[in-house]
């Protein structure tokens, strides 16, 4: 393989490994009004504790046994050391609820969002510009190793730049 056809970008380790669980997200919002709020769940601990209030370490050692709860703006996954809060903000605010469920059933990462999350990366060093990136649908079909013959992917091309276009998120030790 070379290097024209398949870009070469160099990311160091810690980014790497700090972007990968914002990419291999299945499902994120697949039960969104489901989800236990972040107010719900302090709310249950005051009442069990007999407090009025924490401080911000409290509330982040009541919270992380927690897996997946929601905010405001958020959904939040804890991964143990680290959280990470995916938010639609965006679409939240923009949408009426029919909309807003079909937005949310359409969030969806995982390897696709992660590879060509990549790629973008990958042509904006290539192209050495941050804004007006384009790659022609032949480019990122190379990319990705695909035909045009396989019509599937367009739909899950669309679905994770969708995705990515519309997620925003925060990290937190």
């Amino acid at each position: 393989m070379s290097t024209e056809q398949f870009p070469i970008v160099k990311i160091d380790r810690m980014t790497g490994q700090e972007m990968l669980p914002l990419f291999l997200q299945k499902g994120i919002f697949s039960n969104y009004k489901a989800l236990p709020t972040k107010e719900e769940l302090l709310d249950k601990a005051k009442l069990e504790m007999g407090v009025e209030s924490f401080t911000k370490a409290q509330e982040h050692t009541i919270l992380q046994p927690e897996r997946v709860y929601r905010t405001t703006n958020y959904i939040v996954r804890n991964f143990g050391n680290f959280e990470v809060g995916f938010g639609l903000s965006f679409l939240m605010n923009n949408y009426s609820d029919d909309q807003l469920d079909e937005a949310l059933g359409r969030v969806s990462l995982y390897k696709l969002g992660h590879r060509l999350a990549s790629i973008i990366l990958a042509e904006v060093y290539i192209q050495g510009k941050m804004t007006d990136i384009i790659i022609s649908k032949d480019k990122l079909l190379k990319y990705l190793g695909y035909s045009s013959y396989e019509k599937q992917i367009y739909t899950q091309i669309d679905d994770a730049m969708f995705s990515l276009m519309t997620l925003n998120y925060y990290s937190r030790i």
